[in-house]
């Protein structure tokens, strides 16, 4: 710095020195008139040169107070966005603590202003799994950047919402120190998006599973029953003259005597069986951990319970019945399309015989369907009992 200073500014301190020993105290000598004029020519010099320095100086403070100017524009201009934006946003260290927050983020979780979130907890006190936030920081480890991450929160209230992020993360070297995010609140959409999934499983008349849905599940229970050799048992059943109901008494009491057995079936089945809707007057019980005899006493009940029922239609009260076959799940080479067919062959026995009966396919699993044999129901049924939910593996 010192030899650039020289550089830029030795020809006038060469003339300053020049003038301070012509007029120094120790001068007896008056200054000549070539000396007298030099001087003056080489102030008027040194005057230039300053009004030249003051002049640049001006223009570098007008340009600095714009670009301060600006600044100040450009950050009143991001806080009225951080401010009035209807998504939350939020900068965050690892940890959760919350370094800033607009309004919208307070307010989506029911806090009464960014003070009250930054002066909390964190955000770890509103998730609803704290490993959610530890996906979101290894993702932004990975990343740098995320874009529609998922987020289960809770307000303060309690409420839970669901919420999607996009986030970048600030690096001080390799290590993370800050997240910044843009929150959107995505709870209808979530509730919209599951009801539609909902609707895609479920029979629209009688609330069951619908056949598609009925199918899949099933698969993946008799797989499981085949691969621990448990048992699984299959009733299959329909109700009987079910078109003379409808030509009758008109569709709408056809109807409403379908939604009689589907909730009669509900009613009679444990939390881990599958209930489905076939098509039409069709219906089906995948039943996990029961055998033969377990699913002949459940199909009996089912029976006895809709001959008792009087369905009360628009074309007035009729009294239904039903026929029901079974199949056992067989060796370790039977699957669930199989176990249909002997059902069937079960349940067209159950029909040729008067209808309102239950019929078990008593053939080997591998045998092509064939005989049925109809069941006592007080034939003693084994039927495990557990917590599993319909369909898990």
């Amino acid at each position: 710095m010192a030899h650039d200073r020289v550089s830029l500014f030795g020809a006038e301190e060469g003339v300053i020195a020049w003038a301070e020993e012509a007029l120094g105290p120790g001068r007896t000598e008056p200054l000549s008139a070539a000396e007298g004029a030099r001087l003056l020519r080489e102030y008027r010099k040194l005057y230039r040169q300053c009004t030249r320095l003051v002049t640049l100086g001006d223009r570098m403070q007008r340009q600095l107070n714009g670009l301060n100017e600006q600044l100040a524009a450009s950050e009143k201009k991001y806080r009225d966005i951080f401010e009035n934006v209807v998504q939350g946003i939020f900068l965050a260290a690892p940890s959760g603590r919350v370094n800033d927050a607009n309004v919208a983020m307070a307010r989506l979780l029911g806090c009464d202003g960014p003070g009250e979130l930054m002066a909390g907890p964190g955000l770890l006190a509103f998730l609803s799994d704290e490993e959610d936030w530890r996906a979101l920081l290894e993702a932004l480890l990975v990343e740098g950047g995320v874009s529609g991450h998922a987020l289960r929160m809770n307000r303060r209230d309690g409420r839970a919402l669901w919420v999607e992020l996009f986030a970048r993360a600030h690096f001080n070297g390799a290590r993370l120190v800050q997240v910044e995010a843009l929150v959107s609140d995505v709870t209808e959409q979530r509730a919209a998006l599951e009801t539609l999934r909902e609707q895609a499983r479920v029979d629209v008349l009688t609330g069951l599973y619908n056949r598609r849905y009925f199918m899949e599940l099933s698969h993946r229970e008799v797989a499981r029953a085949r691969r621990e050799g448990r048992p699984a048992s299959l009733v299959y059943f329909d109700v009987d003259h079910f078109k003379a109901v409808n030509d009758r008494l008109g569709h709408e009491a056809g109807d409403e005597v379908l939604r009689t057995l589907a909730a009669l079936a509900r009613a009679s089945v444990r939390d881990l069986d599958i209930v489905g809707r076939l098509g039409g007057e069709e219906f089906a019980v995948l039943l996990p951990d029961t055998d033969r005899a377990g699913a002949c006493c459940l199909a009996e009940k089912l029976r006895a319970a809709f001959a008792g029922c009087p369905v009360a239609t628009c074309g007035g009260e009729v009294r239904c019945t039903a026929s029901f076959g079974l199949a056992e799940l067989g060796g370790r080479a039977d699957c669930l399309l199989a176990m249909l067919r002997r059902a069937d062959a079960a349940l067209y026995r159950a029909k040729a015989g008067g209808r309102n009966a239950v019929c078990a396919h008593c053939g080997a699993a591998a045998a092509e369907p064939g005989a049925a044999l109809e069941v006592d129901a007080a034939s003693p049924p084994s039927r495990g009992r557990g917590a599993q939910e319909p369909g898990t593996a």
